[in-house]
């Protein structure tokens, strides 16, 4: 009976110890609890059909962030992108699914509002421009502007005086005097309404050569870029303030074909200037000059913007220094050696060059104003729009060289070498920009003739190497030159040698050329790359720019 009563007291003490432990969450069958996580998530409120979002949000677990989207009919998504495919409110949520250490974190839902269009802006100032600033009593001359923005119609009106307007017509009055006009911009589905400020036109019985004045650098958003070292900048005339005049500056180690072109037709245009219709009647140009110096050549030449190899130049001599004289350029008398006139080709493009085919000793300064087109008073200063392109919606593949056998100049993955200019100013017309697809930076050439990038402050030596790699992308191109180039050393002229690209209508074309196609090229010591566009003024993307082993 005693040995019952112990073993009875032994097996109570245990089951009171097992109780007591597994209360106290020991035991090897116990699990323990889950680690909360949340989720930060703040997408835009609003956004445009056709335009993708790139998502964002964070879990406090540091683990992957899913979307999901409804309805189909408002906005898709696919990984982290966006697609916004009709007006109404499209609904985001963010899922963590959690694992084996952090607990299934809270959904988060947004609201994204999406229009079929954006906010209207404002527009760009805009100026009305007669044909021509000086009439005959009963003389006509056209009506247009440079400035605005989006598609809205022009109209035009006078404001004071005794002139009249059909459409784009003025007609002076009977009489002598002044009339002043205006323009309107109707607003569209992009931007705001937009007045122009008052143009004045005098009607005088002064017979005058018809004309139409191209820039007189006052205009709003008119530029100049130079090249050749040459520095080009719109300033306020020194002894005029009232009166902006386009500055040039050709220092001691500017080349003997440094210049500038002119720009009036800012970005996103096709060309710098609008058309110029030369013909063999009207074939001459005047610009007024400012020189330092007597016996002062000045060249003036005229292109395709879309195609270089469409030019003519033709030159004028400044004959007295320090004083400002208008020179006339007839291109019917080109430049020995360059193109004759060819009045099929488009001509909108202008580049002017003070003392050329020379150097100088110390920096000499000219100042130039009033280009003007002389026979016509009825010149159209509007300058097309450059076509709209697609955008890709996926990066170009992360490249696998292993870094230790790449000679990077542009990519995310490896490291730049230094001193690289990925925009020299070489007279391009092509517009420049760096932007983001999917997380991965971008070159964007848009209006894209041609392109270079510059690291001779940094030569690479690429003799090991067996290909230069890239990734291009364009909806409107078929092809792109790639050149190598050795900059001239002496001989008067540089080396340069392409490979073609073709290119995949709206797919990212990855290509690696074989550096045994540049057989002319100095491999040991490469400065230059250049771009060509196949046409030209197209838009084109490009990363992961490198040599490889």
């Amino acid at each position: 009976m005693k040995f019952l009563m112990q073993r009875f007291s032994m097996n109570a003490i245990a089951f009171a110890a097992t109780a007591l432990l597994a209360a106290c969450g020991g035991g090897g069958d116990a699990t323990a609890p889950l680690t909360s996580q949340t989720i930060s998530f703040t997408p835009a409120t609003t956004g445009t059909v056709g335009t993708p979002i790139t998502l964002e949000a964070t879990a406090s677990s540091k683990l992957a962030v899913s979307f999901t989207s409804s309805p189909a009919t408002v906005c898709t998504v696919s990984g982290t992108t966006l697609t916004l495919v009709g007006a109404g409110t499209c609904n985001v949520k963010a899922d963590q699914a959690g694992n084996t250490t952090f607990a299934a974190a809270t959904q988060v839902s947004k609201d994204i509002t999406v229009s079929n269009t954006a906010t209207p802006m404002a527009q760009a100032a805009l100026v009305v421009v007669p044909g021509a600033s000086t009439l005959a009593p009963s003389a006509t001359t056209a009506l247009s502007t440079t400035g605005g923005n989006g598609t809205g119609a022009v109209t035009y009106s006078v404001t004071s005086g005794s002139c009249s307007i059909s459409g784009t017509t003025l007609t002076a009055g009977a009489s002598t005097g002044t009339c002043k006009i205006s323009a309107k911009k109707a607003a569209d589905s992009s931007y705001l309404e937009v007045m122009s400020s008052e143009a004045t036109v005098t009607i005088s019985n002064t017979p005058t050569t018809p004309s139409t004045i191209i820039a007189t650098f006052s205009e709003t958003g008119v530029s100049a870029i130079g090249f050749g070292n040459m520095d080009a900048a719109v300033i306020d005339e020194p002894t005029l303030t009232s009166n902006k005049v386009l500055q040039l500056v050709k220092p001691a180690n500017g080349e003997t074909w440094a210049g500038a072109t002119i720009n009036t037709c800012g970005t996103g245009k096709i060309g710098t200037v609008p058309t110029l219709p030369l013909s063999s009647s009207n074939k001459t140009l005047s610009l007024r000059v400012y020189s330092p110096e007597a016996n002062v050549p000045v060249r003036l030449k005229l292109e395709d913007a879309s195609d270089s190899t469409h030019s003519v130049e033709t030159e004028a001599t400044v004959t007295a220094a320090n004083t400002w004289q208008t020179l006339t350029f007839d291109f019917s008398k080109e430049v020995s050696g360059t193109a004759a006139l060819n009045t099929a080709y488009t001509f909108n493009k202008a580049s002017v060059f003070p003392k050329f085919g020379s150097t100088v000793g110390s920096p000499l300064t000219f100042y130039v104003d009033d280009l003007k087109f002389i026979g016509s008073s009825s010149v159209s200063l509007s300058c097309p729009d450059a076509p709209i392109t697609g955008t890709p919606t996926t990066a170009a593949a992360t490249p696998s060289a292993s870094p230790s056998n790449v000679i990077s100049i542009y990519s995310d993955t490896y490291t730049a070498s230094t001193g690289i200019d990925l925009n020299p100013n070489w007279g391009q017309n092509t517009q420049t920009s760096e932007i983001t697809v999917v997380g991965s930076k971008v070159q964007k050439y848009t209006n894209f003739n041609y392109k270079g990038i510059d690291f001779a402050n940094n030569p690479v030596n690429v003799s090991t190497f067996t290909k230069l790699h890239i990734d291009l992308w364009s909806s409107d191109a078929t092809s792109v030159d790639v050149f190598i180039i050795n900059p001239d050393t002496g001989t008067g002229q540089a080396t340069e040698q392409l490979q073609n690209v073709p290119l995949n209508a709206s797919t990212w074309k990855s290509v690696d050329i074989s550096l045994s196609g540049y057989d002319k090229i100095d491999r040991t010591s490469i400065k230059q790359i250049k771009l060509v566009s196949n046409p030209s003024g197209k838009t084109v993307y490009m990363d992961n720019l490198y040599f490889a082993k």
